[in-house]
């Protein structure tokens, strides 16, 4: 091929393991098999300007003849450390000696020194900038090897309900990282996923897989940016703590070590993730989008489709639209749903526990969760919620008519099918375009409330009454 294009080495089936790269049985051939570049290409080779990202998380950025290295380019280490400057051969011409070393020696080496971060601006606010910056350097430096684990753990790890998420490229992507996010129960109706991805992308050195939204799951993030996203984190979350150490450290201790890998997947997230499920989410998957985009009072664009947020008043807006609220799915019930889908902090009180309630009862912070934002696997994750919900409820009531109690266990992928394909889709409002694979029905007239029905005027006229004797 000859022009630009991109190149992605798969993983391959010789020497592949699926433990963390600690293993030994992790040399170098998979660690290649998971390579990718993207540039410009003549007769099928790397040839002229192109990047190259290393499973590593190192990458070059710079100029190439025939698949080597040639002429200007930066290389920047997993590390953070850039080197730029020129090169011939594959290899930098002139360099400090520790630097060509670590190229001699290839990129996979460990490094060897704390990651380099840049947080000047969060230094600003720190009586003593330069103590700050070492108390916060030295406490990376105690936790780097146990920041690493969690680095490749969940880089591993499946990156959600989505299609086309990859794993097991030893490089976490952005999805990965919403997964981490959610384990360590840093989510909360003051601090949503949505802030958090806005916080953590302030600490990505490029703007590559940005071109799709600044919500892409698939835009891949160095190890670097993971560590100063926690960081970065910690600043805004524990703003209460007197320093960014402490708040940092705080962090560390509190959220990620005791929760990070440790959180098993329960039934809802496996069927979400499933095959079946995600194969449904690939077919419908554009008229989802649209969806979510009528949801957001915006225009689903193919080019950019992760650019949007919908609040909680336009989750539930959407639902009543496309006639999915009535005596299955009440205002209130999609409520208490989308709060707990998206906030699990939130637990049932002793009070819902002897009620029966397997959702908590309404609170004054749950109307505050109507301003809230969600970024789009959040919105098809509480749609599928407010499904199962739904077709729950939908059984209950018919046992209920027939005088039955028999509990019936309601398969998730079933009541996610039915639900879209026989209200959302079919009753979308007809200026959301889902096109002619989805016939659209027409609701019916509401019918008006008694006392909104016209009463007939009555006879005015008032009778006469007969004079005394």
């Amino acid at each position: 091929p000859n022009g630009k294009g991109e190149h992605v080495w798969l993983k391959g089936s010789h020497n592949v393991s699926m433990t963390i790269p600690d293993s030994p049985a992790n040399d170098n051939t998979q660690f290649q098999m998971c390579n990718r570049y993207k540039g410009m290409f003549k007769d099928g080779n790397r040839n002229g300007e192109g990047t190259f990202f290393y499973a590593t998380g190192a990458s070059y950025h710079g100029n190439w003849e025939e698949n080597v290295k040639s002429g200007w380019g930066a290389f920047t280490f997993e590390d953070g450390t850039v080197f730029e400057g020129k090169f011939e051969n594959d290899r930098p011409v002139s360099s400090d000696e520790e630097v060509l070393q670590k190229v001699r020696n290839g990129i996979i080496a460990a490094p060897v020194t704390p990651v380099t971060i840049n947080i000047d601006d969060l230094l600003e606010e720190e009586p003593d900038r330069d103590k700050s910056l070492r108390q916060v350097s030295n406490l990376l430096l105690r936790y780097n090897t146990e920041l690493k684990s969690v680095y490749r753990y969940y880089s591993l790890q499946k990156g959600g309900s989505l299609p086309n998420l990859a794993s097991n490229t030893f490089m976490m992507n952005i999805a990965q990282f919403w997964r981490f996010v959610r384990d360590c129960n840093m989510i909360s109706k003051d601090f949503t996923l949505s802030r958090v991805n806005s916080i953590v992308l302030q600490a990505k050195q490029n703007e590559e897989g940005l071109e799709f939204g600044h919500f892409n799951p698939k835009s891949m993030l160095l190890f670097r940016e993971f560590v100063e996203g926690i960081v970065r984190v910690a600043h805004y979350q524990y703003h209460d703590l007197p320093a960014l150490e402490r708040r940092v450290h705080h962090h560390i201790q509190n959220n990620v070590l005791p929760n990070a890998g440790k959180v098993p997947m329960n039934d809802f997230r496996k069927t979400l993730e499933s095959d079946e499920a995600i194969a449904f989410v690939s077919k419908h998957e554009k008229a989802i989008h649209k969806i979510f985009n009528y949801a957001a009072g915006t225009i689903f664009t193919p080019d950019s489709p992760y650019t949007d947020t919908v609040s909680g008043r336009e989750f539930l807006k959407m639902l009543k639209d496309c006639g999915a609220i009535g005596d299955r799915l009440s205002l209130r019930t999609a409520l208490s749903v989308f709060c707990t889908a998206n906030f699990p902090g939130d637990s049932l009180t002793e009070e819902d526990k002897e009620d029966g309630a397997t959702i908590p009862s309404q609170s004054q912070d749950d109307f505050h969760a109507l301003q809230t934002e969600l970024i789009f696997p959040e919105f098809w994750e509480t749609l599928c919620k407010c499904a199962l919900t739904w077709k729950t409820n939908g059984i209950n009531a018919a046992n209920a008519e027939e005088g039955t109690e028999e509990h019936v266990e309601v398969e998730l992928l079933d009541a996610i099918t039915e639900f879209l394909e026989t209200v959302i889709f079919p009753y979308a409002p007809a200026k959301v375009d889902l096109g002619p694979e989805y016939p659209r029905i027409v609701p019916p007239e509401p019918q008006k409330e008694p006392s909104d029905i016209p009463v007939p005027p009555s006879n005015t006229e008032t009778p006469e009454v007969p004079a005394e004797a």
